[in-house]
């Protein structure tokens, strides 16, 4: 888990307006996520996991393709 800086938290305010206003906003990495995942007990809880998991991996896929096209474009 780490702490978002104050131009992090602006740029993802124009999803969710009220972090605007917070003063401390933390984030969890994938791994923390994976770990959080070992302490979950309720089916909901775990389901919600497993979707944040799967949004941190087509994520990294999408980053992954943007630099193949970037490096095709440059060629």
């Amino acid at each position: 888990m780490f702490e978002l800086t104050r131009e992090e938290i602006m740029r993802i305010s124009q999803f969710v307006t009220s972090l605007k206003f917070s003063k401390r906003v933390y984030a969890f990495k994938e791994h923390g996520i994976v770990m959080l995942s070992s302490v979950l007990n309720s089916e909901f809880a775990a389901q919600v996991n497993i979707q944040i998991v799967k949004a941190f991996i087509k994520l990294k896929q999408m980053i992954i393709d943007y630099k193949k096209l970037e490096k095709k474009s440059n060629q």
